[in-house]
């Protein structure tokens, strides 16, 4: 598993155990998928400018229904 996809470090550890409020950031192109690394808790992918996975992956993801919604609007507040 992709760290960015490990919802175990990501979730579990890092905000539920460690109390982390911030923004989870993916290294520079670690990021490697759409809806797993978004339903494990990454919120931004680097880097931004012409993204790999989401940006407009997400609202493809969100249209089919791999998404929901309200995952992508809970993953743009840290």
């Amino acid at each position: 598993t992709y760290c960015a996809e490990n919802e175990w470090a990501l979730q579990k550890v890092l905000r539920d155990e460690w109390g982390f409020r911030g923004w989870i950031v993916s290294d520079w192109f670690g990021n490697q998928s759409t809806v797993a690394s978004l339903q494990a808790g990454l919120n931004v992918e680097m880097p931004g400018v012409e993204p790999r996975h989401f940006g407009g992956y997400l609202l493809d993801a969100v249209r089919s229904g791999s998404i929901d919604e309200k995952l992508v609007d809970e993953r743009c507040r840290p």
